[in-house]
């Protein structure tokens, strides 16, 4: 339990290290995926993924990324990386 802690704690600090809009835009770039492509994988609304890229949404809900990054194929931490 305290190590599932600890990873949360990490991912935590981690979110104020990065820009998740920005980071966002480079993993769909990176995979050739459109906005309207990842909102079909992951079910967020596609005006929730635009509020994220274009910094409409600077603070967006770990369900909602966690989501993402599960269509995407990646952890959270891996998300938050830099």
């Amino acid at each position: 339990c305290s190590s599932d802690l600890h990873k949360y704690i990490v991912v935590e600090r981690s979110i104020h290290m990065i820009n998740p809009g920005e980071r966002l835009r480079e993993l769909c770039e990176e995979r050739q995926i459109s906005i309207n492509h990842l909102a079909k994988m992951s079910g967020v609304p596609v005006s929730t993924i635009k509020n994220i890229i274009y910094g409409n949404s600077k603070n967006p809900g770990v369900q909602t990324i966690a989501k993402i990054c599960r269509a995407l194929g990646i952890t959270l931490a891996e998300f938050f990386e830099e």
